[in-house]
């Protein structure tokens, strides 16, 4: 087995090794008019920028720079909460039917998820206070959220066994 995957790779790295020098060579006697097409030519993501498209990979992470969003107009700031808590919600209830969960717990989760909400909403509503959410506000309300999460988890979510499977009660 070891080595077969040996020969296989030796045989890949002959092939690409050769194949390499001789893309290089295609232009012919030394015209070097294609070559140099080839490397002065703009890569899909220099294209992109240039037509105002959306960065992709490594990019984009310098485009989700949070400070440059704050301060922030209190309303917004509610808005975009309330967002993101209507599309947990939603995503609460669209797992707990495709798992199949029992009503009597659909409806105890839920409960739980609200009473969270509440509490998070109240924390951004304190956060916009006078007008403006700063990034340290927004910090702050992001805790509230991920405590809320972790205690829900905590609560609602039923007990696994060390595999990750639920135990039947």
């Amino acid at each position: 087995m070891f080595a077969r995957s040996l020969i296989v790779s030796l045989i890949t790295t002959a092939l690409v090794g050769s194949a390499l020098p001789a893309a290089a060579l295609v232009s012919g006697d030394g015209d070097d008019v294609a070559t140099a097409e080839l490397v002065a030519k703009d890569s899909p993501r220099d294209e992109r920028a240039k037509e105002g498209g959306k960065a992709k990979g490594k990019d984009k992470a310098k485009d989700k720079d949070p400070a440059k969003h704050f301060p922030m107009k209190a309303a917004d700031f509610q808005k975009r909460i309330d967002k993101r808590l209507d599309k947990a919600r939603t995503h609460l209830i669209q797992m707990m039917e495709n798992r199949k969960v029992a009503e009597a717990d659909q409806k105890k989760a839920l409960a739980r998820f609200d009473q969270g909400a509440t509490r998070v909403r109240g924390a951004a509503t304190e956060a916009g206070k006078d007008g403006t959410v700063t990034l340290d506000e927004a910090k702050r309300v992001r805790e509230v959220a991920k405590e809320e999460r972790k205690a829900m988890k905590g609560t609602v979510a039923g007990k696994k066994d060390k595999k990750g499977k639920s135990k039947k009660a």
